[in-house]
C-alpha cells in the first residue's frame, strides 16, 4: 500500500540532488581583462579575513563600500555614485565607535562634518563647501565644554599693522579681505600678507581693515578666522 508514494519520494530526491548540483549565479561579472563589471569586489587580509568590499556597477564603484580592521570591525563606509564619492562617508574606531562623518558631493566635502571622541562624545563640527573649509569651526573638550578659539589681534607698530593670533600660534597664513556667507578663500581675490613666524605685517592705511587667518587648530582641524575693523 506504500508503493504509490515511492515515485513521489524519488522525484523529490532527484530534484534535491539536481538543485544542489545546478550551477549557481556568479557573484560578479568580469570583462575580458578580468575587471569586475557587476557585483562586489572583495579583498582579504593574509589570514583570510575581509579587508574591504566594494559594490560595482558598469565597471564603476557604485553604492556603499566598506573597509574593515584586521579584527573584522568595520573601519569605514564610503558611498559612491558611478565611481565618485557622493553621499555620506563614515569612519570608525577599532572598537566600532563612530569617529567621523562627512558628506561628499563630486568627491569634495560639502556641508557639515562631525568628529567624535572614542567615548562617543562630540569632538568637533566643521563646515565645508566644494572641498574647502569655511569659518565656524567648533571644538569640544572630552567633558563637553567648548574649546576657546584664538582671535586675530592687530596692533599699530612702526607705521605698519602687526597681525598675530591671540594664542601666539606661529603656523598661520594671513590674507587681506573677508568672506561673506559661504564664500571660500580665493587666493586670486584674497591677497596674502607677508608673514614671519606667525606675525603678519601690513602697511598702515585708513581703509577698512579686513583680514583672514588660515591655520590648523590645536586639534589638527582646518580653521579660518576673520577680523574686520
Amino acid at each position: 500500500m506504500k508503493m504509490p508514494f515511492l515515485p513521489f519520494f524519488l522525484a523529490v530526491l532527484l530534484c534535491a540532488v539536481g538543485c544542489e548540483n545546478a550551477p549557481k549565479e556568479p557573484e560578479f561579472v568580469l570583462d575580458a581583462s578580468g575587471k569586475i563589471l557587476e557585483g562586489v569586489s572583495k579583498n582579504y587580509y593574509e589570514d583570510g579575513k575581509i579587508r574591504n568590499e566594494v559594490p560595482v556597477k558598469d565597471g564603476k564603484r557604485h553604492g556603499v563600500a566598506r573597509e574593515y580592521y584586521e579584527n573584522s570591525q568595520l573601519a569605514a563606509e564610503i558611498e559612491y555614485q558611478e565611481d565618485v564619492k557622493s553621499g555620506w562617508s563614515k569612519w570608525y574606531y577599532q572598537d566600532g565607535v563612530l569617529y567621523q562623518e562627512a558628506q561628499f558631493v563630486a568627491n569634495q566635502k560639502e556641508g557639515i562634518e562631525k568628529k567624535y571622541f572614542n567615548t562617543g562624545e562630540l569632538m568637533a563640527v566643521l563646515r565645508w563647501k566644494g572641498g574647502q573649509s569655511l569659518p565656524g569651526l567648533v571644538e569640544y573638550q572630552l567633558n563637553g565644554k567648548e574649546v576657546k578659539q584664538p582671535s586675530i589681534v592687530v596692533q599699530e607698530k612702526g607705521g605698519e599693522w602687526e597681525i598675530r593670533l591671540s594664542n601666539g600660534a606661529t603656523s598661520v597664513k594671513y590674507y587681506q579681505g573677508t568672506l561673506v556667507g559661504d564664500e571660500v578663500l580665493d587666493e586670486n581675490k584674497h591677497l596674502p600678507i607677508a608673514t614671519n613666524a606667525g606675525v603678519g605685517q601690513l602697511p598702515k592705511h585708513d581703509q577698512a581693515l579686513q583680514i583672514i587667518a588660515v591655520r590648523r587648530s590645536n586639534m589638527k582641524n582646518p580653521q579660518i578666522l576673520l577680523y574686520s575693523k
